[in-house]
């Protein structure tokens, strides 16, 4: 299967000629028009229609493996596959946490006064996973007192220095942080609070600040293992049908993996059309379906 920008580059958008402006009976070219706010929007939603079909794809080949690695739909059946996929999850998350932390403890350690606000942030997860802003000392963190580390962050994009490489560079930085810890959060705990506020920020920071790059703040990552989680609950309630009546605690993972998943298809969408383009379907018309 075509990853998600091979599916956005299907040959629809990558061979389409150049669309004459008001021509919008073709997907793809060099679209040459004023900004319009409600198009824009339009074309997002466009593209993240896109998405949707290749997160489901990609659900169906990742719950099909899940199965064979554990034994097939019988041995499946005797085993707690979600059980054993978060609980790895959670620790490789948190070791994630832990060398992203250690990469930035000149952030997390120093004076209050001389912190900016992707150091106090920093901080914040720092003491929320250490217990400790003392770099020669670690006691056992919190872990569990805050689920929306990083939420003040949203007000960077409409400040002058949203446009300054450097800072922007360590803004990145800082989601990525924030993305590794709500990923341990959801694991670890069975809450997306901190996750989802972290993925929103990286969309948010997608669509408005052009230097932001979504990847290097770990969110491609995240995806992987995102529909890999959901797989597997999806695997759990296909090899043990009466799951979906005897574990309804397990309904907003559902909800809350569909959320991110969605939250991250938005930032893709953002993503592309940064460097291309595309002319909306007439309406009533089905989009062209992504080439395999």
């Amino acid at each position: 299967m075509k990853s998600m920008s091979e599916q956005l580059q299907t040959p629809a958008i990558q061979n389409q000629p150049p669309v004459a402006e008001g021509d919008a009976s073709a997907l793809g070219g060099n679209v040459t028009q004023p900004f319009d706010e409600e198009v824009y929007a339009q074309k997002v939603e466009f593209l993240e229609g896109r998405l949707e079909k290749w997160t489901t794809e990609a659900l169906a080949l990742e719950g099909a493996r899940l199965t064979e690695a554990f034994g097939g739909h019988n041995e499946a059946s005797r085993q707690e596959v979600w059980e054993t996929i978060k609980q790895y999850k959670a620790r490789r998350a948190a070791l994630d946490v832990a060398n992203l932390l250690g990469a930035r403890t000149d952030s997390w350690s120093k004076p209050e006064d001389k912190k900016d606000i992707f150091d106090k942030i920093t901080s914040k997860v720092a003491w929320d996973v250490r217990g400790s802003l003392d770099p020669d000392r670690e006691m056992t963190g919190v872990d569990v007192a805050n689920f929306n580390i990083g939420a003040e962050l949203d007000a960077f994009v409409d400040s002058a220095a949203s446009r300054d490489p450097a800072t922007v560079a360590k803004a990145t930085a800082t989601i990525r942080l924030l993305v590794a810890q709500g990923a341990y959060k959801f694991h670890r705990w069975g809450r997306g609070d901190q996750l989802k506020t972290a993925l929103e920020l990286g969309a948010t920071f997608t669509e408005w600040v052009p230097d932001f790059d979504p990847h290097k703040a770990g969110m491609p990552e995240v995806r992987d293992d995102l529909i890999n989680s959901l797989a597997a609950l999806q695997v759990d309630n296909q090899t043990k049908p009466n799951y979906r009546h005897a574990k309804p605690e397990r309904n907003h993972l559902f909800s809350d993996l569909s959320n991110c998943l969605t939250i991250l298809n938005r930032a893709e969408a953002h993503l592309f059309l940064r460097d291309n383009d595309i002319s909306l379907p007439p309406v009533g018309q089905q989009p062209p379906v992504p080439q395999q």
